[in-house]
C-alpha cells in the first residue's frame, strides 16, 4: 500500500443548505451537510481520483505534476518519491490561507493510500 501525501488548496464556501467545498487543482466539487462533512469528501473523491490510477505511481506522479500539485509519496517498498519542490516531509496542519465573500480558501494536507 502507497501513500500519496500532497499540499492542495480547497475552497470551502457554506451554502443554504449545505456546505461546498472545491479543490482548484483538480476542479471537482463536492458537497456535505457539515463544513467537516464536506471536507471529508473531499478526500474520498481524491482516493477515487487517485485510484483510477491503478497503482501506477508515475503516472500518478506525472498527473500530480503536471497540476503543480506538491506531493510525497510513500510507496510501501521502502522507495520515497518528492515532488520537483524538494520537499521530504510536509506539514500536517491546515493553514487558513483567506477569506473571501462567504468562502474560505485554504491549502491543506491530504493524505491518499493507494492499492499497488
Amino acid at each position: 500500500m502507497a501513500k500519496i501525501s500532497m499540499h492542495i488548496t480547497v475552497e470551502t464556501e457554506e451554502r443554504s443548505d449545505r456546505w461546498a467545498c472545491r479543490s482548484l487543482e483538480f476542479g471537482f466539487t463536492v458537497y456535505g451537510e457539515t463544513r467537516q462533512a464536506a471536507r471529508l469528501e473531499v478526500n474520498k473523491a481524491l482516493t477515487a481520483l487517485l485510484g483510477s490510477f491503478h497503482g501506477d505511481m508515475e503516472a500518478i506522479g506525472r498527473f500530480l505534476e503536471k497540476r503543480q500539485v506538491h506531493y510525497f509519496s510513500n510507496q510501501g517498498d521502502g522507495q520515497n518519491t518528492t515532488c520537483q519542490t524538494g520537499l521530504s516531509t510536509l506539514p500536517h496542519q491546515e493553514t487558513i490561507a483567506a477569506y473571501r465573500e462567504g468562502r474560505a480558501t485554504e491549502v491543506s494536507l491530504e493524505e491518499v493510500l493507494i492499492a499497488t
